[in-house]
């Protein structure tokens, strides 16, 4: 007996893609700090989660998400896996879109950081190449 997945598939994108876009205090490390934040423009868009590692604040740290210009929504993540709920962010309306654009930004002024280990994706995307919105 076989039983299908009650989650889709995965594949999991690592903190140094090249298609990641970083600005703010970020380096080549996958570590962050406050007021850091990273972009990423994905074809297909239908479910996002950070996987941070452990020098992630603890016990969470402040993570601002928009979604293809939307407002920012703060979440607390922590290390590990972070599923991040796009109903929530955003209309599912706006994330059917053929091009969503993922911003997160780490928020705070003091002792919040986020450690990226890797983004984790559905497995049917794309990555847009080129200007992102």
């Amino acid at each position: 007996m076989t039983f299908a997945s009650r989650y889709p598939a995965t594949i999991d994108i690592p903190h140094d893609h090249p298609l990641i876009y970083f600005h703010g205090r970020g380096d080549s490390s996958p570590g962050t700090w406050n007021g850091s934040d990273f972009k990423v423009n994905i074809e297909n868009l239908k479910s996002f989660a950070l996987n941070l590692g452990p020098h992630t604040t603890a016990p969470f740290a402040s993570v601002g998400v928009s979604i293809t210009g939307a407002p920012f929504s703060t979440f607390n993540a922590s290390a590990g896996l972070n599923d991040i709920p796009l109903d929530v962010v955003t209309s599912l309306v706006t994330v059917n879109v053929a091009q969503t654009l993922v911003r997160i930004n780490v928020e705070g002024s003091v002792s919040n950081r986020i450690n990226l280990e890797n983004i984790t994706l559905n497995a049917v995307w794309a990555p847009v190449i080129g200007p992102t919105l």
